[in-house]
């Protein structure tokens, strides 16, 4: 034989609003009260430019310069600078560097 079940009884008005959680944070304001939001123009990305007198300097540091290892048990004594080390000495992205040293760009860089 099945159980008999209780039917539900409803709730009261103040049970409900007694179950139901506060309201937290400022009220919202209405449309006429709320500021209006002008359109925001995009961000414009500033564009690094740097003279040929740098550009060359960098470029003269690639080839032409040598690091000195101040480790004596190692067998190089010297290297030309990594991309990484130019980069970082100079502040400028590695990015651009390499840019730079492409022949057809180098060619206008020196000329």
């Amino acid at each position: 034989m099945p159980a008999v079940r209780q039917p539900l009884q409803k709730l009261k008005e103040n049970d409900a609003n007694e179950q139901s959680l506060p309201h937290q944070g400022p009220q919202p304001k209405s449309l006429n009260e709320r500021k209006i939001k002008l359109q925001v123009e995009p961000r414009q990305k500033i564009k690094q430019t740097y003279t040929w007198q740098q550009k060359i300097k960098v470029l003269n540091r690639l080839e032409y310069y040598h690091v000195v290892n101040k480790a004596s048990n190692m067998v190089i004594k010297m290297w030309c600078p990594t991309l990484d080390e130019v980069s970082a000495f100079f502040k400028i992205p590695k990015s651009t560097i390499g840019r730079w040293r492409k022949v057809e760009v180098t060619q206008k860089i020196v000329q």
